[in-house]
């Protein structure tokens, strides 16, 4: 007899999608501001708090590094999660978050968010930075106290480690962008979020 094996992997959430909210009767939460904002404080509905951080001090924080303090766009979220003693399956490979993106709008400028929501370290699951002076030197470990956030230009070669230690390693990353990315198929589509965060 086979016997099943257990995995243990990272998990990545989108917490708009991941079915503890109601199903979606229609995509509007995606571009508008009130629509999102309704959706995103059902998830914890004794706190209303998280929405006014996301789309506005973490976004104008994101707004000032992408040139434009007036306005972003918040275009994903998503937790990452890796669980204790994962680190065969919670490791990610040398990227920029601009892979991830159709060819065509891989000139845009984003920036993600790397909120620790626990304190991070080697043993846990930490991502690694290539030197931007030198990227084929020794790349540096990111070690933080849990509420400690990283700010990482879409252009920036990064990965993470597996998690070998009997913690959790939890981050929330919520990415912005100068402009909604609209679908390269439909413009009229955006290729996840696309709320405007504009500040005065």
């Amino acid at each position: 007899k086979r016997q099943k094996k257990n995995t243990i992997c990272t998990i990545i959430l989108e917490p708009l999608t991941c079915g503890y909210l109601d199903p979606i009767k229609s995509d509007e939460y995606k571009t508008n501001k009130l629509s999102y904002i309704s959706r995103r404080n059902s998830i914890i509905e004794a706190d209303k708090s998280i929405s006014n951080v996301i789309l506005e001090t973490v976004a104008r924080w994101a707004a000032m590094l992408l040139g434009n303090p007036k306005q972003v766009f918040l275009m994903n979220e998503q937790y990452i999660i890796k669980p204790p003693h994962s680190a065969g399956t919670s490791q990610f490979a040398w990227h920029q978050d601009s892979d991830y993106l159709d060819p065509r709008l891989q000139s845009q400028s984003t920036v993600a968010c790397w909120i620790a929501l626990d304190s991070v370290d080697e043993s846990n699951g930490t991502i690694m930075i290539s030197d931007l002076e030198n990227p084929h030197g020794e790349p540096f470990p990111v070690i933080v106290p849990a509420g400690s956030i990283v700010f990482m230009s879409n252009r920036l070669r990064h990965k993470s480690t597996g998690n070998t230690s009997s913690r959790f390693r939890r981050v929330f990353m919520p990415q912005y962008s100068l402009n909604p990315l609209m679908s390269i198929d439909n413009n009229e589509k955006a290729i996840g979020l696309a709320i405007q965060c504009t500040f005065s």
